[in-house]
């Protein structure tokens, strides 16, 4: 591993070309063992991982679960344990299937969620330019941790219990390995009344400006421990068309894209179709110049995929909701995994991940 593919790649084809394969997929040994080697080569290696079936031999075998042999939270736990030990590591994980096979991406995609990596399905034919693209991100900072903190008369929304403070007013997320074009958004809102109340000498009468900060903790390739602060104070405004005037279409498209995501990842399928049409909408209303038409447009065909399978991933919800809700109206069924009631396919758990890193690139 300390030599450059120059020395091995030889020897590296040779193994490929002698494997047989058998039926079987050790997805789980295969991943820990390939991360436990990337993490030998310092800060910025990356693990892909390729298949074209469920794991189903092993540690994190995903069909123990109908086999009743495990549980799916203990499944959940073993990629949780081996993502959290690649982030420890350096190490972004991406994950590749094949067009026309379910390999289970929504339980195997905490790996790249932790890490930094992508989820793509891809057809064989093309898996040449695909790996390409992937190898040609460079990373350029790992174990990158994001703090971000409002006004106390604001909290954030449609972010995960999991990253808030008690006054969700502070975010925290943790993005594994990032590359020069990756991009984060966070949307908020006025707390409530009575949540305002408490807050003791505030009066939102004279609240003229707002102030908001971001630590961005992070390792950079050669090792060296780093944090950076960044500082802002904005003004309020209590005239909407004048804020209007300073919408950035770009910021407005990609957060769009991320929120949704968000709400899908909660198990809040309604709410997610619900949010990106009244996105579509006021983005639609406001557009001031032929480069927010591109942008806009942009957004709309790379959204239009993931709104269906949204809308196809709601009505299982509701299908399986109502035998389990009966006849009674006070019984609500227990939720299983995030809140669903079924299994998302690959191509929703693809989307999910692909319009988490949507950025303001891919408006271009």
């Amino acid at each position: 591993m300390s030599k450059g593919i120059n020395y091995s790649h030889a020897c590296l084809t040779e193994k490929v070309a002698s494997i047989r394969t058998t039926g079987i997929t050790a997805l789980g040994p295969a991943t820990l063992v390939s991360i436990a080697m990337a993490g030998e080569l310092g800060n910025g290696a990356s693990v892909v991982v390729c298949t074209d079936g469920i794991s189903n031999l092993g540690v994190g075998n995903i069909q123990d679960i109908k086999r009743k042999k495990a549980t799916q939270d203990e499944v959940d736990d073993f990629y949780d344990k081996i993502a959290d030990y690649a982030n420890l590591k350096g190490v972004s994980v991406s994950l590749t299937s094949i067009q026309g096979e379910e390999c289970d991406l929504e339980t195997l995609m905490t790996l790249s969620d932790k890490t930094g990596g992508n989820v793509d399905i891809i057809d064989p034919s093309l898996a040449e330019d695909h790996f390409k693209n992937l190898v040609t991100s460079k990373t350029i900072a790992t174990k990158v941790n994001v703090k971000i903190v409002l006004h106390k008369a604001l909290e954030f929304k449609n972010e995960s219990e999991k990253n808030l403070n008690p006054q969700k007013n502070m975010l925290t997320k943790n993005l594994g390995n990032v590359i020069d074009s990756s991009e984060i958004t966070f949307s908020y809102k006025i707390k409530d009344s009575e949540e305002l109340k408490k807050i003791e000498g505030f009066n939102i009468e004279t609240l003229n400006e707002i102030p908001f900060q971001c630590a961005i903790e992070y390792t950079t390739l050669d090792g060296k421990k780093c944090i950076r602060t960044i500082t802002q104070v904005l003004k309020t405004s209590d005239d909407i068309e004048e804020v209007k005037k300073d919408a950035n279409m770009g910021i407005l498209a990609v957060t769009a894209a991320h929120q949704a995501t968000n709400l899908v990842r909660e198990g809040k399928f309604r709410e997610a179709q619900a949010y990106s049409m009244n996105n579509k909408r006021y983005m639609k209303n406001n557009l001031k110049s032929d480069n927010d038409k591109r942008k806009y447009k942009a957004y709309k065909g790379s959204m239009k995929g993931m709104y269906g399978q949204i809308h196809e991933q709601n009505n299982l919800e509701e299908m399986q909701m109502a035998p389990m809700m009966g006849d009674s109206k006070d019984t609500a069924p227990t939720k299983n995994k995030k809140g669903f009631f079924s299994k998302m396919n690959d191509a929703l758990s693809s989307n999910i991940v692909k319009q988490s890193r949507f950025t303001s690139a891919n408006l271009n």
